[in-house]
């Protein structure tokens, strides 16, 4: 078990928060890296709740197969 913690800053240096993350990853891997992985699943998570949000129903598409994604 490890927290990590991520300073966060603007292309100019300019600090805009800090991220606080405990996980049960393995202490091989970097708090670098598991900042980029929550990094990648917010932009995720932030595309769904878009979808979600927008009037698209995505809940009512009922999507059971790969050929029902694709239509």
């Amino acid at each position: 078990m490890a927290i990590v913690v991520v300073r966060l800053t603007d292309t100019h240096g300019k600090f805009i928060g800090r991220w606080t993350l405990l996980t049960n990853v393995s202490n091989e891997i970097t708090s670098e890296e598991v900042a980029r992985w929550y990094y990648w699943r917010w932009g995720i998570e932030s595309f769904f709740k878009l979808l979600k949000g927008a009037g698209h129903d995505v809940e009512k598409w009922l999507q059971r197969s790969a050929g029902a994604l694709l239509r």
